[in-house]
């Protein structure tokens, strides 16, 4: 039997970290002041819509994903942690 938890510990210590990560809902006001000064300068009409936490497997935090409404478009934002938008969605 001790062969069989050694292969199990060893398949496990395999899975990627992103599969051990974690998204969660945020309240918008919850948003740092970085994120939400970086949304205002590249975006400066949007409306924050909705705001994700995307958490690490250590519990830190690897990016915001914010959906904004900027005009009639709507946009995901994919910001990290220190402000820095790394990606930008168009969902219409």
């Amino acid at each position: 039997m001790r062969p069989l938890k050694l292969s199990l510990l060893a398949v496990i210590a395999l899975i990627p970290t992103t599969l051990l990560a974690d998204d969660v809902d945020i309240a918008v006001k919850e948003l740092p002041a970085v994120v939400t000064a970086a949304i205002t300068e590249a975006h400066p009409a949007a409306t924050l819509l909705s705001a994700e936490k995307e958490l690490k497997a250590d519990g830190t935090t690897e990016s915001f994903e914010v959906k904004i409404r900027d005009g009639k478009s709507k946009k995901e934002l994919t910001i990290l942690p220190d402000g820095t938008i790394k990606k930008t969605e168009n969902e219409d």
